[in-house]
């Protein structure tokens, strides 16, 4: 007898749960870190804010206004706010250490400046994407250690015998 997902109970839904949950910490064990050329916070910033202003100056209204002359009112200005600090802290180090290491890389908040500067540069990406591992969780950084994507490999299918029909199997027959 096959179990079609519209006909699960509660305890059929919290068994599949828990054994995704644990195939994704078993994947998660065994992933791939790959650092990408990209600042979350500062796109963050940039989309939130008007498209042509430099990071600089989009920094320091955020800050000024936000922690000088009024506390963020909602969870949204307190996000800008926190990502105007960790942002501000990225130009600040580039600025202190590029005196003393003339050929530091520029962080990608000041290569691309502005969200028009950022969405030129996806363009150019797009045509350079490459496939990563296959079989193995992939989870992609920014410059800064923050996740910014996770890949995974196609899930396994179900176990000889067993009542559940396979994900891709289910697909074609919806279609």
């Amino acid at each position: 007898m096959v179990i079609r997902g519209i006909d699960y109970q509660e305890s059929d839904i919290q068994t599949v749960v828990r054994q995704t949950y644990s195939w994704l910490m078993k994947l998660h064990q065994d992933c791939h870190h790959e650092t990408v050329d990209f600042d979350i916070l500062a796109v963050f910033i940039m989309q939130e804010m008007e498209e042509h202003l430099h990071i600089r100056h989009l920094v320091d209204i955020l800050i000024e206004t936000f922690s000088q002359s009024q506390k963020p009112q909602t969870s949204q200005h307190q996000q800008l706010l926190e990502a105007s600090l960790m942002v501000k802290k990225t130009i600040s180090s580039y600025d202190e250490n590029i005196k003393t290491q003339p050929g530091l890389v520029k962080p990608f908040c000041l290569r691309f400046p502005t969200l028009s500067d950022v969405l030129d540069h996806t363009i150019i990406l797009e045509a350079q994407c490459r496939i990563l591992y296959g079989s193995r969780m992939q989870v992609l950084l920014d410059e800064n250690g923050i996740c910014v994507g996770v890949g995974l490999p196609p899930f396994p299918g179900p176990a000889e015998g067993s009542v559940h029909v396979p994900h891709d199997v289910r697909f074609v027959l919806l279609n």
